[in-house]
């Protein structure tokens, strides 16, 4: 539909594909100087990044900043509350909204 009214499909895909690659790669560049490198890092937060986004709701960028904001505040004070408890503040914020909004935050249902 978008060929037939003129915008070259090809090229947007091009520059959507760019600019994607363009923000991951200063995604991780910031990252890097917070967290240094290590043969494991995407690894490592590649359960937090999956967890972001399921509990925002598959396709929504508000909720998926939304839910980085909840997740991350909840966390890192949960954390300085409890120290002992660790990464259990994550997984219980990520099964409360699931139960609650199985779409997520903002997700279609």
């Amino acid at each position: 539909m978008a060929e037939s009214v003129g915008i070259n499909v090809d090229r947007l895909f091009t520059l959507t594909f760019a600019l994607g690659s363009g923000l991951a790669a200063l995604g991780g560049g910031l990252a890097i100087q917070l967290f240094g490198l290590t043969p494991s890092f995407a690894v490592l937060y590649l359960v937090l990044f999956l967890i972001v986004v399921a509990v925002g709701g598959l396709g929504s960028l508000k909720g998926t900043l939304l839910a980085a904001l909840v997740i991350g505040i909840i966390d890192t004070g949960g954390k300085y509350a409890f120290p002992v408890a660790g990464n259990l503040f994550i997984y219980a914020i990520t099964v409360m909204v699931l139960l609650i909004k199985p779409a997520g935050f903002f997700g279609r249902e």
